[in-house]
């Protein structure tokens, strides 16, 4: 099975801006934004998925894969919708659905489903106004989807008094997480990323996760050796490795095909703090083309005041059915951001865990 190693390295910001119908963000919108919930108030596994075109067109799609186990066909229903720009509130105008719909069945209910989702979604983003939260909640050790500004509400489509967890990294609606009354996860985004040109096609190709690639895919376990030297790179960061490591650029290592470490910089991407933040997190935990990251599983910690944060990740490859973990430490220097990644296939991290995190905890700033 042939494998793929992506890093992030390079911020690109050069899209359009624009922005969904009748309230303001501390990101705004770009064409080609998408992202997909996991939504669990399905019996069955299902998957949300919005795209954003412009103020104009959004595509909304439904997604349940293959269940052999239940005798259920992989089922989608898509939708292209236009909307009124100028609107302060979501006004559909027409819709092309792209997919074939059985009249008196259950595709009749998700197609209502997915518009309702659409006004809710707007309608409930609209009165919320103000979903700043402190810097600080990544300190807690709560999942990664209950981290963001929490709004208690009725919604009656999922049962009830609910618990919105709404965060400026998410991407449209800002709405990370939904939970029930009695703390269940009901819906939460599992992947977001940005379309890069008309060729791009990681939207349509979104099938959800296959966790059991992961076992599939066998590794050999990783013997340290007992010569190790320390590198110290032009910005003043320095990581402790062992023979198995091989220096291809003057800041980024390899092991063999399993695993790179990358050391730079990032640059401020906006004057304004608050903005500048989100968006290099955005950045980080976005799916690239061919990888779906995996914000289920993400754990963000960290505190504003201390200036360190850490991200760790991981991202599914379709193609290769790989699973990739990302480990990274971002640090604030000054106006930019010292970063520092470890990937590593997952199968390979989860057999030599004790090798690889020892290297991690290796990596320091003089």
């Amino acid at each position: 099975m042939k494998k793929h190693l992506f890093i992030l390295i390079i911020l690109n910001l050069t899209f359009m801006l624009s922005a969904l119908n009748g309230f303001s963000k501390l990101l705004p919108d770009k064409s080609g934004d998408y992202l997909y919930y996991r939504d669990f108030s399905f019996s069955r596994e299902s998957y949300i998925g919005i795209l954003y075109y412009d103020d104009s067109s959004i595509q909304i799609r439904y997604f349940a894969p293959e269940q052999k186990s239940q005798k259920l066909p992989e089922k989608e229903i898509s939708i292209l919708i236009s909307i009124n720009p100028n609107s302060q509130n979501m006004e559909l105008t027409g819709e092309l659905v792209m997919s074939t719909i059985i009249p008196e069945s259950s595709d009749v209910d998700i197609v209502n489903y997915l518009h309702d989702i659409l006004y809710e979604f707007s309608s409930r983003r609209i009165k919320e106004k103000d979903i700043s939260y402190s810097n600080d909640s990544f300190s807690s050790k709560k999942a990664f989807t209950k981290i963001g500004h929490n709004s208690p509400q009725d919604f009656k489509q999922f049962g009830g008094q609910v618990s919105i967890i709404y965060d400026d990294i998410i991407p449209l609606f800002n709405i990370k997480s939904i939970y029930s009354e009695k703390d269940e996860l009901i819906l939460a985004c599992c992947t977001f990323g940005r379309l890069r040109d008309n060729a791009d096609s990681s939207f349509d190709n979104f099938k959800g996760f296959n966790y059991d690639s992961v076992a599939n895919n066998k590794t050999t376990a990783i013997s340290a050796t007992s010569k190790k030297t320390t590198y110290t790179t032009a910005t003043h960061q320095t990581i402790t490795l062992d023979e198995n490591w091989t220096q291809s650029m003057e800041n980024l290592w390899l092991l063999e095909n399993e695993s790179i470490i990358t050391i730079t910089e990032i640059p401020t991407l906006s004057q304004d703090i608050a903005v500048n933040n989100a968006l290099i997190f955005r950045k980080l935990l976005e799916s690239a083309i061919g990888s779906y990251t995996n914000i289920l599983e993400c754990e963000v910690t960290g505190l504003s005041k201390n200036k360190i944060f850490k991200f760790n990740q991981i991202s599914y490859q379709p193609n290769t059915e790989n699973w990739i973990r990302n480990k990274r430490i971002i640090t604030k220097n000054g106006t930019n951001f010292y970063y520092f990644t470890l990937t590593v296939f997952e199968n390979s991290y989860r057999n030599n865990k004790a090798y690889y995190d020892s290297i991690f905890d290796s990596y320091k700033i003089k």
